[in-house]
């Protein structure tokens, strides 16, 4: 997978990193707490780690846990989960 470094806005101070695989679209926050946002492109499936208290020590960390994501084990929300 191949994250891009992203901005919302040239004074904004927060980083956030986009990539996609299987159909979802990663998004890795780093913020005071690194955690992750996914969603299926084509159904209706969502996934927020903070759902599950999880957060991440390093963005390698996040990262990986993104090339290993597998949404049937974990705590997702949507009418195809």
């Amino acid at each position: 997978m191949n994250f891009k470094k992203k901005r919302s806005s040239p004074f904004d101070r927060t980083d956030y990193y986009k990539a996609s695989k299987n159909n979802f679209e990663f998004t890795v926050h780093d913020n005071d707490k690194i955690f992750i946002v996914a969603f299926h492109k084509k159904k209706d499936i969502r996934f927020n780690s903070l759902w599950e208290k999880l957060t991440f020590n390093s963005l390698e960390d996040a990262f990986k846990f993104c090339e290993d994501f597998d949404y049937t084990k974990h705590s997702c929300l949507g009418k195809d989960v």
